[in-house]
């Protein structure tokens, strides 16, 4: 289940990003670390370009669910000279469908 969020923490966080709070806070971090290491290129350069970092991702990737179903899918075989049909996800949970092939006759054995 995804975690929600208050109303109150919505408000914050979008003044948080209004007033640029972060990059405030990133150059002030960015400056403290210059003063230490004057000769660091890499935090003059990151003080060039301070801005939002997090981006959203730009390809999908497998989830946990997606992995383990996958999984349990690849381990079932069918028995030897049986043959397999394709049935959709959304019809699955029809008993007709499971019990019987596409001539009606009984799949499942008694």
């Amino acid at each position: 289940m995804a975690k929600q969020r208050s109303k109150h923490q919505k408000d914050l966080y979008a003044v948080y990003k209004t007033s640029k709070k972060m990059e405030v806070n990133r150059k002030r971090k960015l400056t403290k670390l210059a003063k230490e290491s004057p000769n660091n290129l890499q935090i003059a350069a990151a003080l060039l370009t301070i801005g939002y970092r997090r981006k959203t991702p730009k390809t999908s990737h497998w989830s946990h669910q997606a992995k383990n179903f996958a999984k349990l899918k690849k381990s079932f075989k069918p028995a030897f000279g049986q043959v397999t049909q394709k049935i959709s996800e959304k019809r699955m949970t029809m008993l007709c469908t499971r019990a019987h092939d596409g001539q009606g006759n009984l799949v499942w054995n008694s």
